[in-house]
């Protein structure tokens, strides 16, 4: 490839992204590879950077709002899992102090079965012995029979 092959080459390119150049458009030709015309003018060529420019400075903006915009969304995202961390330790607590009263109600029903229990068995053992002195008192002696007269009734007075 010689230099005006790789000139005109570097030209279509930069007038598809920047469009033709403003003595193009007269109809007039200017390039380096041979053609008629004369070489392009330095201020057409400053034209073509200040769009070159124009859209990089486009594209600084669209990048900066992207950053933003994902800067606020990591904003959002960190809030939202500090209020799930919130809500799981609130749940959490919630969740030991139900478990430390069911640990109280548990601890506490050995004790209240032995003091059960123990009156279960003075019940028993008062019931025993009353049985036991009823069996004993049968045992010993026959049952006193006492008589004991009725009294005589009075007929009633007949009224006349």
């Amino acid at each position: 490839m010689n230099e005006g092959n790789v000139r005109h080459i570097n030209e279509a390119r930069l007038n598809r992204r920047l469009g033709p150049a403003a003595s193009d458009e007269a109809g007039e030709r200017t390039g380096g590879d041979g053609t008629k015309g004369d070489p392009p003018d330095m201020s057409d060529i400053g034209n073509r950077f200040s769009k070159l420019e124009g859209s990089f400075d486009v594209l600084k903006i669209l990048i900066s709002v992207m950053i933003a915009i994902t800067l606020r969304g990591f904003a959002f995202l960190g809030t939202q899992m500090i209020r799930l961390d919130n809500k799981i330790d609130a749940t959490s607590q919630r969740l030991d102090a139900s478990v430390a009263r069911l640990n109280d109600k548990i601890d506490a029903i050995p004790q209240r079965l032995a003091e059960e229990f123990r009156a279960m068995r003075a019940e028993m053992s008062a019931q025993t012995s009353a049985i036991a002195s009823s069996i004993t008192a049968a045992r010993q002696s026959a049952p006193q029979v006492l008589l004991v007269p009725a009294q005589p009734t009075q007929p009633a007075a007949q009224k006349p």
